[in-house]
């Protein structure tokens, strides 16, 4: 029984271990950000600011436990697009800190 229960507790961490270092990972961030928008404007904006991981986007707005608000969302926009977000820009910086907190 000891041995099974000391595989468990070594997938979790196996599990916690790979979760951390996909959402580090720059490869499947700037694969998610050209998914949303193929233009490269999207990953682009977020790279001038400094964002270049699932990790960092997360805590640019809001935490973990706590959802940003919409003039949160709006203000990260104008960061990342420029002055006067189009709303298909609005949400796909929404849609991709969105998947980044799940």
């Amino acid at each position: 029984m000891k041995v099974h229960s000391n595989f468990a507790v070594q997938f979790r961490l196996l599990t916690s271990l790979q979760a951390m270092t996909l959402i580090d990972s720059t490869a499947p961030f700037e694969r998610r950000c050209m998914d949303i928008d193929e233009s490269g404007a999207l990953l682009e904006g977020l790279k001038n600011q400094g964002v270049r991981c699932f990790s960092a986007l997360v805590f640019t707005i809001g935490t973990p436990q706590t959802a940003p608000s919409d003039n949160q969302y709006d203000e990260s926009a104008v960061k990342i697009c420029g002055a006067d977000p189009t709303l298909g820009q609005v949400s796909s910086s929404r849609r991709l800190h969105f998947g980044a907190m799940t």
